[in-house]
């Protein structure tokens, strides 16, 4: 039961990445396109390179924050003893 559980918070936390991800894009993309008009070609060719920069940045800034939530929630579930990973077994 857990695994149906772990698919449906990874296909959950897949769409609310995606999410993000559009709305960053779609805010530098508005700001870039804010450009004036007289600038040269090499001037909006080095914004657009800037532009492209943050996103991949700010993904990468996303997606460790996800990875790194899924990983302390997986390590976080018992297992089939009932321990969590992060806990000691009991002594009997």
């Amino acid at each position: 039961m857990a695994d149906s559980g772990g698919a449906k918070q990874a296909a959950d936390s897949a769409s609310e990445l995606e999410r993000a991800m559009a709305a960053t894009m779609k805010k530098l993309e508005a700001e870039a396109s804010q450009t004036v008009e007289g600038e040269s070609a090499d001037d909006q060719a080095e914004k657009e390179q800037s532009l492209k920069q943050r996103q991949t940045e700010k993904f990468r800034e996303l997606l460790r924050d996800k990875v790194i939530k899924i990983i302390i929630n997986y390590l976080a579930e018992p297992n089939k003893d009932g321990n969590s990973l992060f806990s000691t077994p009991m002594e009997e």
